[in-house]
């Protein structure tokens, strides 16, 4: 019996150190949970923008020190007036973990807004995303930084 159970215990050892994950599956998934965050940020602004951020997550103003928590965020966010709405952006490409529980994704953004007297304004830029897999499979963003494409 105490062979049976060591025997059993080596081979999930084993089998557990040996797992691989579809790394281009969970690509994918990323990839579509950035375009999940794109979607929901579009729909309900600042709330759907944060709904994808873990509470510790961390952004990169294009000036000043890095900004840290929910609270902080929605700080921040309310101090220059982001509108989520007005963002939009699509992931050209992503990168995973060997494990499949952290990633990266990058792509081009557009932020469009219209001044008082109707003239539009737009900017674009590039963006890298850090994300992580939670406990219940989902995928939350850990880090985000945006830059300006030079004009």
């Amino acid at each position: 019996m105490i062979r049976w159970i060591l025997a059993t215990a080596m081979m999930l050892v084993a089998v557990s150190c040996c797992t691989t994950v579809d790394t281009g599956a969970v690509k994918q998934e990323l990839m579509n949970a950035d375009k999940a965050f794109a979607a929901d940020s579009a729909a309900q602004g600042l709330d759907g923008w944060m709904n994808w951020f873990t509470k510790d997550a961390v952004v990169f103003p294009q000036q000043g020190a890095a900004v840290r928590g929910e609270e902080a965020m929605r700080k921040y966010y309310a101090d220059i007036r982001f509108d989520p709405t007005k963002l939009s952006w699509a992931p050209v490409d992503a990168d995973v973990s060997d494990d499949g529980t952290m990633g990266m994704t990058w792509g081009t953004w557009q932020y469009t807004v219209e001044a008082e007297d109707g003239t539009i304004a737009q900017s674009t830029g590039k963006y890298l995303t850090t994300w992580h897999r939670q406990e219940d499979g989902s995928w939350r963003v850990t880090a985000d930084i945006g830059i300006v494409d030079q004009e």
